[in-house]
């Protein structure tokens, strides 16, 4: 009897829909393994955001990188291939139970094999994640180099460091490459003994095993084929989840250190019932009795009171080390006091919606960071529904409309991350994307420390100006341009030693007059700065 046309067309559909099938699973499990790998590394960057500086810092960009990305692909990929492996014992408890059925004591025997398969996953699942844990780490070093390497290429170079950095890298890649080798050869070995020795001795047992039952007339020829079928897949589910194990103890060491990330504190909490400032915000910051210790340290700040006012400026200076910095990042609440209290508008800062507080400070680091992308891009970072009027407003505040203007993009030229600019324009563009949002405290980091003294004095007006009406802190070692300031605080190891305007302070004859002498022993002649003789 022969197949028609219809017979064929029978067979074509059904073959389709097997691949059709197959590629179906194909989709469905790659689009998981996408949206969880998303879903991972945007909680592990969320929760990076929440953690202190100091815990951030102490971490190198190359293993933030590293965990981001490879450590949550690899438990991505894992965590898709459970529902399979689920499906796999299942798999394994029916065929368990037939074999069983029929030839209880060869199935006993076959499930043997099962003994060195563990003790072999076990002993390969302790040694590969201390050699999968040590390239990891090896890994995230030749990163971070590169990484540093990358951003750091004019002093290597001034400094001829090339030949010395493409040897350190060289090594770096080396040690990764020798561990992750002897890594392979224990996943190779245990392959060729789970994968190739032991089922061929499986099969050898079951074969001959069944031959000396026909032999003796236990059991005829036919009956051998469907047991040979069922004792032949009565442990290859579990062989195929010891098998997945090899590769789950690299994802084991992935999970251990994204679960360290995951499991650290968040340096700030909202509290549930926290106040979320509105548009009736002044702007009023007190310290009332701040102490702050870091524990490598001890006290950074101790007992420190003072207040800010909106319309005044109050700057703080000290020797480095002094504590003005941790200052400034208890304003930002990068961290909560050890002691005392700071209040906004007559509140505690611990009972303030974070957001909600952060969105009424600018603030104006001593290096402004310049991102990739346009002006526009750059300056809608502290505002993103700003409109093209307002940054146009923003950008004539800040005496750089012109400069703008005169590119052929206007807003839309692209900074290159800031490769072209000039130290002045960078910290222009920083106070522009800082006043945007219109916030009622602007908080001046070292806003000219890498500052020539005339594009500093251009600088000073701009803040002068653009500081008006709001509550104006200032972190300075430059005495000069904190010299109009309204209150100016001296600490010195962490507590406020004098506080005064300028004026006062140089009456003192104190530490502040100290440093502002030294300050003035350098002067500005054609341009280059030469060391007068202290006057005594």
């Amino acid at each position: 009897m022969g197949f028609d046309i219809a017979d064929c067309g029978g067979i074509a559909l059904l073959v389709a829909t097997v691949y059709g099938l197959s590629a179906l699973r194909t989709y469905l499990y790659n689009t998981a393994e996408l949206l969880i790998g998303l879903g991972i590394r945007r909680a592990m960057y969320g929760h990076l955001q929440k953690l202190s500086i100091d815990t951030i810092e102490s971490v190198p960009v190359g293993q933030q990188q590293f965990r981001i990305t490879t450590d949550a692909d690899r438990i991505a990929h894992m965590l898709v291939r459970i529902l399979p492996t689920a499906v796999m014992l299942v798999e394994f408890a029916l065929i368990l139970s037939i074999a069983s059925y029929i030839e209880p004591v060869l199935t006993m025997i076959v499930m043997g094999f099962l003994i060195p398969w563990t003790v072999l996953f076990i002993w390969v699942t302790h040694y590969g994640r201390i050699y999968d844990r040590r390239r990891l780490r090896f890994t995230e070093l030749r990163d971070s180099a590169i990484l540093q390497a990358a951003s750091s290429f004019s002093t290597i170079k001034s400094y001829m460091r090339v030949r010395s950095e493409v040897r350190r890298n060289g090594v770096a890649n080396i040690m990764v490459q020798r561990v992750a080798i002897q890594g392979y050869l224990i996943l190779v070995g245990f392959e060729l003994v789970t994968q190739r020795l032991i089922p061929y001795l499986k099969s050898i047992t079951i074969y001959l095993f069944l031959i000396r039952r026909v032999v003796f007339g236990e059991m005829t020829l036919g009956m051998t084929v469907p047991l040979i079928a069922y004792l032949s897949r009565v442990t290859f589910p579990l062989e195929r989840i010891v098998n997945f194990g090899c590769w789950i103890w690299q994802t084991m060491v992935s999970a251990e250190r994204l679960m360290h990330i995951m499991l650290t504190d968040p340096a700030v909490k909202d509290r549930p019932d926290a106040v979320k400032l509105g548009d009736e915000f002044v702007g009023k910051v007190s310290f009332e009795g701040v102490s702050f210790e870091r524990e490598s340290v001890g006290n950074v700040l101790t007992d420190v009171s003072f207040d800010l006012s909106p319309g005044k400026t109050t700057a703080i200076v000290g020797p480095s080390g002094a504590g003005k910095s941790t200052a400034l990042g208890l304003m930002l609440r990068f961290q909560d006091p050890s002691e005392g209290r700071i209040t906004v508008d007559g509140v505690d800062l611990r009972d303030v919606d974070r957001t909600s507080y952060l969105r009424k400070v600018g603030t104006v680091m001593q290096d402004t960071f310049i991102f990739s992308g346009s002006v526009a891009e750059n300056l809608r970072i502290s505002k993103p529904d700003a409109s093209d009027e307002e940054l146009w407003a923003v950008l004539e505040q800040v005496e750089l409309r012109e400069w703008v203007e005169a590119q052929k993009d206007g807003l839309a030229h692209d900074l290159e991350g800031g490769t072209g600019l000039s130290a002045g324009q960078k910290q222009r563009i920083g106070i522009a994307r800082a006043i945007l949002p219109s916030p009622k405290i602007l908080l001046l980091d070292e806003p000219t420390s890498a500052l020539d003294v005339e594009t500093e004095a251009q600088l000073v007006e701009t803040l002068r100006q653009v500081g008006k009406g709001r509550t104006v802190f200032v972190v300075t070692h430059r005495l000069e341009t904190i010299v109009d300031a309204d209150e100016i605080l001296v600490l010195d190891r962490g507590v406020v030693v004098e506080r005064g305007n300028h004026g006062e302070l140089q009456e003192m004859g104190g530490l502040y007059a100290d440093l502002y002498r030294l300050h003035r022993t350098f002067e500005t002649v054609d341009g280059k700065q030469i060391m007068n003789e202290v006057t005594q």
